[in-house]
């Protein structure tokens, strides 16, 4: 009853935890994906209101655009935001508190014809893309001849739809394919971690599918031995499982190194990680369990020689994932350009206007507003430290000091995406991506030839691999 108990509880803690570990990598995936800008553009002779109509329709509710874009000007009694559309309904051209940054602004919205709308593509949900956006839009928008113009950070990430698509054919595939079911089936829980990480995710789930298969086998022999408190001794598992050890240690030196290439954030790595034991010892332990309660015991098979088991399954499981990564890449490369979306060059900012611009903008402004007579930071005295006291004479008080309003705006929509900076969609990096698969896949495709002739570590080819009898 107490196993049973035990059971229950380490099962209700695994499954939080891989809740939790999934929502924490949507959550980095939204923080550190590609942060993009897209900007649609129309003729000026079209209404503004009838434009967010149809992008509000078509669910696109981050629309920056001049009528959403607002200015702080200074009206003597702190700062005030006023739309900028209708900057000079406020302010008359020759007041001092034009400092010809609306303008500037203005000429961003508003330029060579044409009307711009700032569309934020950074931090979508999980379930919608920059693809599935863009064909929105083109149907909301098809009879205003719109056209777009599209600039992204550095870093470029395969949706994660497409991820989950990849590695749902794959697991089927290797499932058909290879005999380790059991295995390839345990290893779906710390892929559906790396939905939302890529091609990246894709190789690491194939790492984790090849380490299953290696650790499979001693892991249930280990905590067989552990249940049943038979006294064992540690060093003959080694001896036994030896190779396995090898090539497990060779597996997580590349998986260390694919979060590295692929920039995962190394707590889902070791989460995941986590996760494929929890999940292999979760699993062992409902079989022993179920044994248990019919009356039966399980028993440890053993070697009769020692050997490898199975040398060629783990890295044979490797070859459809890698594919699988390539092609993925391949895809994101190839299939997402569209004619109707121009990249904008990395010479020419999306937004020219910089938030030093900004800065000094406010600071011009905040000039004109009612200062406080007495500074906390100064040290001498003004008129206002002195009242009269209660027994009618001059007492030197502490004034109260105001308060900069200036401090801690919020910053206009427009002038919120100056932090972050845009450039081609395709960088060095992910080419560099693109290339590791290529070593990646070619290394693993020299290791299969090496152990399919009997070359490998302890790989030599017998009739008695793997003859395992119940003892």
């Amino acid at each position: 009853m107490k196993r049973s108990r035990n059971l229950w509880l380490f099962t209700i803690i695994y499954t939080l935890v891989l809740a939790g570990v999934i929502e924490f990598s949507f959550q980095i995936n939204n923080r550190s994906g590609s942060a993009s800008l897209l900007v649609l553009s129309v003729s000026d002779k079209i209404q503004e209101s009838l434009v967010l109509d149809r992008l509000y329709a078509a669910a696109v509710q981050n629309v920056i655009s001049e009528s959403t874009q607002w200015v702080y000007i200074d009206d003597f009694a702190g700062p005030r935001s006023i739309p900028l559309k209708n900057y000079y309904d406020y302010i008359e051209p020759m007041d001092p508190r034009n400092d010809g940054y609306a303008d500037q602004l203005k000429s961003i919205f508003l330029s060579d014809g044409m009307r711009h709308y700032f569309i934020s593509l950074s931090g979508l949900n999980p379930w919608s893309s920059q693809a599935s956006l863009l064909r929105r839009l083109e149907k909301s928008l098809a009879d205003l001849n719109p056209s777009f113009q599209l600039s992204e950070t550095s870093h470029t990430q395969v949706p994660w739809w497409l991820t989950g698509l990849v590695l749902s054919g794959l697991f089927v595939y290797s499932f058909i394919t290879f005999k380790e079911k059991r295995e390839i089936l345990l290893s779906i829980p710390a892929g559906i971690i790396f939905i939302s990480l890529g091609i990246g995710g894709i190789l690491c789930t194939g790492l984790l599918v090849a380490l299953q298969i290696c650790i499979s086998q001693f892991q249930k022999d280990l905590i067989s031995q552990q249940l049943r408190k038979v006294p064992f001794s540690l060093r003959h598992f080694f001896h036994w499982y030896q190779p396995q050890f090898v090539y497990s240690a060779i597996l997580l030196v590349i998986y260390s190194v694919s979060g590295l290439v692929f920039s995962i954030h190394w707590f889902l790595l070791l989460a995941a990680l986590i996760v494929q034991g929890a999940t292999g010892s979760l699993f062992t332990l409902i079989r022993l369990n179920y044994f248990a309660d019919i009356g039966h015991t399980f028993f440890l098979p053993i070697e009769l020689i020692g050997s490898v088991k199975k040398h060629m399954e783990p890295l044979k499981s490797l070859v459809p994932f890698s594919l699988g990564a390539l092609a993925a890449f391949l895809f994101f490369i190839i299939i997402p350009g569209r004619n109707s979306v121009k990249v904008l060059s990395r010479d020419v900012p999306p937004i020219p206007v910089t938030f030093e611009q900004y800065k000094a903008h406010i600071e011009i402004q905040s000039h004109f507003s009612i200062r406080a007579l007495y500074h906390e930071s100064s040290s001498e005295s003004s008129y206002n430290t002195y009242m009269l006291g209660s027994d009618g004479l001059l007492a030197k008080v502490q004034p109260a000091v105001i308060e900069d309003a200036y401090k801690n705006l919020e910053v206009p929509p427009l002038e919120s995406l100056l932090s972050v900076k845009f450039s081609n969609p395709i960088h060095q990096d992910t080419i560099g991506q693109g290339l590791y698969l290529v070593i990646f896949i070619s290394g693993v495709s020299f290791l299969i030839y090496r152990a399919s002739h009997g070359t490998l570590l302890l790989a030599n080819k017998s009739v008695y691999i793997d003859k395992r009898i119940a003892a």
